[in-house]
């Protein structure tokens, strides 16, 4: 719901500059807290990577590995960025 909602603020602050609305509401009010959900089961960076090497091995040279790359968590993305 808080990614949602700076969405929302970001688009208006933009719209706004722009002098195609008058006030940005969505800056007013706060998203509801979230409630706990169930553990991510995306792969680490690290996860990722040693799946990646582990399929180097076998047939396919790891060219099979591809999709893996596209599912990081938002978390290993950072660390990917970082790196």
């Amino acid at each position: 719901m808080q990614i949602a909602h700076n969405c929302l603020v970001r688009a208006i602050r933009h719209a706004e500059a722009d002098n195609l609305v008058g006030r940005n509401v969505a800056a007013l009010v706060r998203p509801p807290a979230g409630q706990d959900g169930r553990p991510s089961k995306a792969l680490t960076l690290d996860q990722a990577r040693a799946l990646i090497n582990a399929a180097a091995g076998h047939r396919g040279g790891g060219s099979d590995a591809g999709p893996y790359r596209c599912t990081l968590r938002p978390a290993a993305a950072d660390d990917r960025d970082q790196a």
